[in-house]
């Protein structure tokens, strides 16, 4: 039997995403993934 890998997810949703993902790089924040936009409009990074 092979063992479970696990993840964790964890959603914010905010006003404007452009705006925050700026503002967690200025922090220093390191954004591994690029913002992207589903087809029916939801952006997430």
């Amino acid at each position: 039997m092979q063992e479970a890998r696990g993840g964790l997810l964890v959603v914010f949703v905010v006003e404007n995403i452009d705006a925050e993902h700026a503002r967690l790089r200025a922090e220093g924040v390191e954004v591994v993934t690029p913002i992207e936009t589903e087809p029916w409009g939801e952006r997430y990074f």
